[in-house]
């Protein structure tokens, strides 16, 4: 149906945010506003000058109090791994409050962890969840306490999971490869 005031515009965003973003960056979306209150035209013809993407139909939402930001949660605060021999493959779940649109930012600190994917958005999530893929590499690893973190950071807070390796067996293998190597001289 039409859209005529920041419910409806609400409804449609819920529904289908890029056609809403499509209505939110015409000169259409005055049509919207007509009977709004004058603090809501406001926060659009300042949001006009700067831009009109995803980002900003989720602030101006956020904005006029038709939704709440968006908070992640993680299914582990930390991941504790033991004699890893190969490449190994982990992940965490990110799990989102409510819909809309943010950027997802993601590093690691620490040699050992690689990300797949450094840079998601919302749109990447199916249903309310998102799986961080990630892997230790096995060659960055030293004998003994190995140690980093993970960043998740959106426009409104940066998350981390810790990332523990742990190893005494690594440094028995090790020596056990340079003894086989040396002896075969």
């Amino acid at each position: 149906g039409k859209i005529q005031n920041v419910e409806d515009f609400k409804r449609l965003a819920m529904k289908d945010f890029s056609e809403a973003r499509r209505l939110f960056r015409t000169r259409q979306f005055y049509d919207v506003l007509k009977y709004e209150e004058l603090r809501i035209k406001n926060l659009y013809d300042n949001m006009r000058k700067w831009a009109l993407d995803e980002e900003a139909l989720e602030e101006f939402l956020v904005g006029i109090k038709q939704k709440e930001k968006i908070f992640l949660t993680l299914s582990d605060e930390e991941r504790q791994l033991h004699d890893v021999l190969e490449e190994k493959k982990d992940w965490i779940e990110i799990t989102k409050n409510t819909w809309g649109f943010v950027p997802i930012r993601i590093w690691a600190d620490g040699a050992f962890i690689q990300i797949r994917d450094e840079e998601i958005t919302t749109d990447d999530f199916v249903g309310d969840s998102y799986r961080l893929e990630y892997s230790i590499k096995e060659k960055k690893l030293h004998a003994g306490k190995n140690y980093g973190r993970i960043f998740i950071e959106t426009p409104y807070e940066v998350l981390h999971v810790d990332v523990w390796y742990t190893s005494i067996f690594r440094t028995v293998v090790r020596e056990e490869k340079k003894n086989y190597w040396r002896h075969r001289d």
